[in-house]
């Protein structure tokens, strides 16, 4: 075994070095300069960029913004935006494009927040306070001068195909949020405090909810980040648990009460105060105990990189029990932080535990984990034993393996809700509606307040209200007060406008439809199908009288009619078929150009596609017009053919500029009937 261990040490030492030499050889990448330079550098163009500030002289800071290492591009870029010259322009424009954070890839993004900072205060200097206000929003909301215009998009290739959309990582420059918040106090106002707290950068939500909460005795703005970190959570959230950082040690048991609710940002935030005792042991146990496998997962660093002596022993004693998580990931990390910390200065924290880290280098279950903690027995100087008496360790299995994040209050709200919006949707269709009222009430104490429910509430009470005084003939077993409430409600409320037509016509349809209440294989002499036939009548006879404008609806409306007329008499006439027939080829030489759409709730244009049709005119195309041909031609073919070659000349005589094809049928279905009056008349 000792044989096998030195070979793996070897091959190690091989591949390492082959490493180095390949990684040497490669040129390194430039990250604004973020690399490269040396401390006596930084320190001394630091105390230049102080001298020129103290000066006020542009002239040397924007030779800075070139010259400086990228440490002193910020600087300079901070003083600049002060002094206001727009000869410094130029430079900050295009540092702001090359490292600003637009490009995620870019390292300096987490710094670069000063150039499009400066960019926008020399922009609008001797602006009034409300422009500069202003300004500062569109900066932090992705608009504005300050913003590059290669940022705002981003551009895709798909099969030769590009699309471009807007860039949403302008949001996700911290830094940018920070600087805008920090400039934007200057001017703060209770509006400025609220529309910061509705930013979607994290940066500066941090800064809002401080904003907010900085003025409250402590207790109360503990309590208050504490209800912003559940109810809004995404970047506001965020920036309540990482306000608590400033209340320090009175707020370890807040942020120890989120973690438990699933927060990982609070472990973060207690990682700042991982020195103190307190904060510490907290962590400690959320990394052995908390049942969110991302808690753990931030856990595991903050409980490994702590420095006092007094705190390493527990340290590594944790990590040693971490070996055994559920999850790969935080016992792969557990083991290469005791590696890190496996030098000889800390054999003494090592020593208490020196037979359970060499238990886990020899008899872990996870062979990877065992190749990392060899190394770290080996750098101790202890020997690892092949003592068969010790049972190989268990992984755990009392702990997830898989994390969650904690619900807002708008989810936790939406989870309630959303069956219950479903369910009244029903309703309010087919009925009762008189339940549907009760569910309005439950989703108002859900929702107080909340304005579609107090409408759809007022909606299922007037249809509740117009089924009690509706003086139609219902058939007694009718159950659906929603549909009688819809009805009635809809015949007694003349309204010209477009807002419910749709819901009128589908009514319609719905009533004549052979499915109605779930029924089927109705006849048309069933005394309730027939008054379903009648109700539909009177819709269709409603939308046409009263909504002239439509003509989609209308047309459409008109054809329904007919046919739903056609399917109440049982003794159909002449008369009958002929109406019936006309009205469909009315439809059939309607130019598709005719149809216009005056539904769109915002009086917008109809969209056109690439042949210049709407997607109304579209439809009526498909369904209407190309969709009742065959239809008309076969009920043309009545049992008596002289009525037939009527109507099949009509429709030739109406549809020969419109429709040649419509003409060529009616074509055929002559010569059929001809050939069929030549074999009578022959036989």
């Amino acid at each position: 075994m000792n044989y096998v261990r030195q070979s793996n040490r070897v091959a190690r030492g091989i591949f390492n070095a082959l490493l180095i030499i390949g990684f040497l050889a490669i040129p390194a990448p430039s990250f604004g300069n973020r690399i490269g330079y040396s401390k006596e550098t930084k320190e001394a163009e630091a105390k230049k960029i102080a001298i020129l500030a103290e000066a006020g002289d542009a002239k040397g800071l924007i030779a800075m913004l070139s010259e400086g290492v990228f440490p002193s591009k910020v600087r300079a870029a901070e003083h600049l935006g002060e002094i206001g010259d727009k000869t410094a322009l130029p430079a900050l424009g295009k540092l702001n494009k090359d490292h600003g954070g637009w490009r995620m890839l870019i390292r300096d993004h987490e710094y670069s927040g000063a150039f499009p900072l400066a960019v926008c205060k020399i922009l609008v200097k001797n602006k009034s306070v409300k422009e500069k206000v202003e300004a500062l929003f569109d900066l932090l909301e992705g608009r504005g001068a300050a913003i590059p215009e290669s940022a705002k998009y981003t551009e895709s290739t798909s099969n030769g195909k590009t699309t471009r959309s807007e860039n949403y990582l302008l949001k996700r420059n911290w830094d940018v949020g920070k600087r805008v918040a920090a400039e934007l106090d200057k001017y703060v106002t209770p509006e400025i405090v609220q529309r910061l707290r509705k930013s979607v950068n994290k940066g500066a939500a941090v800064a809002a909810v401080w904003m907010e909460i900085r003025d409250m005795p402590v207790k109360d703005g503990i309590a208050w980040s504490m209800t912003i970190a559940r109810d809004e959570g995404g970047a506001q959230g965020y920036g309540a648990i990482h306000s608590l950082k400033n209340y320090g040690e009175k707020a370890i048991t807040a942020l120890d009460t989120l973690a438990d609710e699933g927060h990982r940002e609070a472990i973060m935030v207690l990682g700042y105060q991982r020195e103190n005792q307190a904060a510490f042991d907290i962590l400690c146990k959320h990394l052995l105990n908390n049942d969110n496998s991302y808690i753990r997962m931030h856990a595991v660093s903050q409980v490994s990189y702590v420095q006092a002596k007094e705190l390493k022993l527990k340290s590594i004693q944790t990590l040693i029990r971490a070996l055994y998580d559920p999850l790969e990931r935080i016992r792969t990390r557990a083991a290469g932080n005791l590696k890190s910390n496996a030098y000889k200065h800390n054999k003494a924290c090592f020593d208490p535990v020196k037979e359970s880290l060499i238990v886990a280098a020899a008899k872990h279950p996870d062979q990877k984990i065992r190749e990392e903690l060899t190394i770290a027995v080996e750098r101790l100087g202890y020997q690892i034993t092949d003592d068969t008496s010790v049972e190989i360790p268990q992984i755990r299995t009392d702990l997830s393996v898989s994390g969650w994040t904690p619900k807002n209050a708008k989810q936790r709200l939406d989870e309630k809700t959303r069956p219950l919006e479903e369910k009244v949707a029903k309703l309010l269709k087919l009925g009762p509606a008189s339940e549907a009222v009760t569910i309005y009430q439950k989703l108002l104490t859900l929702n107080p307040g909340y304005k579609a429910y107090e409408q759809g509430l007022g909606k299922a009470r007037e249809y509740v209200k117009a089924a009690k005084e509706s003086t139609e003939h219902w058939y007694e077993d009718a159950p659906f007060i929603g549909v009688k409430g819809r009805y009635s409600y809809y015949l007694a409320n003349v309204d010209k406008e477009m807002g419910d037509l749709k819901e009128k016509y589908e009514l319609a349809s719905y009533l004549s439809s052979e499915h109605f209440a779930n029924w089927t294989g109705i006849f048309s002499d069933d005394p309730k199908k027939r008054d379903q036939y009648i109700k539909a009548c009177k819709l269709y006879e409603h939308i046409i009288n009263n909504y002239p404008k439509n003509e989609y609806k209308v047309i459409s409306s008109k054809v329904h009619l007919a046919g739903t007329v056609y399917n109440l008499d049982q003794d159909r006439n002449d008369k009958d078929t002929k109406d019936y027939i006309l009205a469909r080829l009315a439809v059939i030489t309607t130019p598709v150009q005719d149809i216009t759409d005056s539904t769109n709730p915002r009086g917008n244009k109809p969209l056109k596609d690439a042949g210049g049709m709407t997607q109304v005119q579209k439809d009526f195309e498909k369904y209407f017009k190309y969709g009742l041909r065959e239809r008309i031609i076969e009920l043309s073919k009545s049992d008596r053919l002289e009525m037939s070659l009527y109507l099949l000349g009509e429709i030739m005589t109406k549809c020969r500029q419109t429709d040649p094809e419509m003409v060529a049928m009616a074509e055929k279905a002559i010569s059929d009937i001809q050939l069929k009056i030549r074999k009578k008349y022959n036989h």
